[in-house]
């Protein structure tokens, strides 16, 4: 962030910051203080402000002549670059301490609202029409509280705006140094968290091919749905044809029209079991399906279609090649320190060998330069765990364990100082 942009106003210091200094200087000097910006417009309600000048700015002509005073003194103060010391329009001694940083006008300090007790008509200039006739020269409240103000000599009055001058400027340039630094520190953390997804940014195109890939249904698995369909119509089994039509275009309408990247795990869930539920009609009595997942992990956020994957994988090849019954479950598990996604299946399992070739395929980025997308299933589970690596940074893991002819299980494991 260019320098010049954070001094551009004063506004960039703490409000809590400028009163405090505020009130410091009012204890010390025992004048009226307060921050203006570079138009003269308070920034605060000031600190020490005498009971005489609180009374002026509830008159509305009052308000508007010490805002055009405040202005032509800060004027007046910028040309010459040091305090300005003046009588305003309401007769009392006021200071206009202009603050400039890097050669740059950021706003200034007002302070005084105070009566000189040795100050001839000729040493201070005046700004502003006394008129007499307003009610703070000739009634008697403001006569009373005008003699309630702080009386100061022309000396001490000149060596406090000289102190604040220095103070004020160097208290302020300290505090948008420090604004500017603690920018500086929030950008390179945000720099070195793009380094650590450089390969992520630099294949931003190649994602969005992917994102495509993730929402598409399997063609072969449209088919057969369409296929079973049109059978079931054939038997004029009209019941159980309209079900599966209706599960499929839910299924259509939440892959197409997510506008999202990100979904909770119950609407992750939610699809899954649609897409279970036609594949019933596939293999009739011979799988069965189970979801048991506890009603605390049903909030977390989860990348949109990344339980699908891991699903169709057990069930292609898991299950299809058995000559027994299957079966698939889904558990989701709340641990002390974690939560568990499991997504087991009972199918023909792999040797090491197997677990090993397997471990190759799914742990090829998908971010590699390569001509086309697969849509084989191992690279599909590579996109998957990439896109969960993303989502979840060092909060997620994963385990794969399998046994040959025993089955498979995928253990998707996010800590939970994850945020979502």
């Amino acid at each position: 962030m260019p320098y010049t942009k954070i001094v551009s106003e004063i506004h960039n210091i703490d409000k809590d910051t400028l009163k405090e200094i505020e009130e410091s200087f009012a204890f010390a000097t025992g004048l009226g203080v307060v921050f203006t910006d570079p138009n003269g417009t308070h920034l605060g309600q000031g600190s020490n402000f005498c009971s005489f000048c609180k009374t002026i700015h509830e008159h509305p002509l009052g308000l508007s002549s010490c805002f055009s005073s405040n202005k032509t003194a800060a004027q007046r103060a910028l040309k010459q670059k040091k305090p300005y010391i003046y009588l305003c329009h309401a007769g009392l001694i006021d200071i206009e301490i202009p603050i400039i940083i890097n050669d740059k006008f950021v706003g200034s300090v007002m302070a005084g609202q105070v009566r000189c007790t040795d100050c001839t008509p000729h040493d201070f200039p005046r700004i502003g029409e006394q008129d007499f006739n307003m009610p703070w020269f000739n009634t008697n409240e403001f006569k009373q509280k005008r003699e309630q103000t702080v009386t100061m000599t022309k000396k001490r009055i000149i060596a406090a705006a000289n102190s604040l001058f220095v103070l004020a400027n160097y208290i302020v340039d300290k505090n948008i140094k420090q604004n500017l630094e603690e920018e500086l520190l929030k950008k390179q953390e945000i720099l070195f968290q793009q380094e650590k997804k450089r390969t992520v940014l630099e294949h931003s195109l190649r994602f969005a091919k992917l994102s495509a890939l993730q929402k598409q249904i399997d063609p072969h698995f449209m088919f057969n749905i369409l296929s079973s369909i049109i059978r079931l119509l054939e038997l004029e089994e009209i019941e159980n044809a309209q079900s599966i039509l209706e599960t499929f275009t839910k299924m259509l309408r939440y892959s197409l029209h997510n506008k999202t990247n990100v979904v909770t795990l119950e609407q992750e869930l939610n699809y899954i079991e649609q897409y279970l539920y036609l594949q019933n009609f596939r293999f009739g009595n011979r799988v069965s399906f189970n979801i048991d997942v506890d009603d605390s992990l049903k909030s977390l956020s989860f990348p949109f279609f990344s339980l699908q994957v891991f699903v169709e994988n057990a069930i292609i090849h898991g299950l299809e090649p058995l000559d027994r019954e299957g079966i698939v479950k889904i558990l989701g598990r709340e641990e002390p320190d974690v939560f568990t996604i499991t997504i087991k299946d009972n199918g023909t399992g792999m040797n090491q060998a197997e677990l090993n070739q397997f471990f190759s395929n799914i742990q090829k980025s998908p971010l590699s330069e390569q001509d086309h997308l697969s849509t084989d299933t191992h690279y599909g589970l590579a996109n998957t765990i990439e896109r969960l690596k993303l989502h979840f940074e060092d909060a997620f893991d994963y385990q794969v364990q399998s046994t040959k002819n025993i089955g498979t299980q995928i253990i998707l494991r996010v800590q939970k100082t994850f945020q979502h």
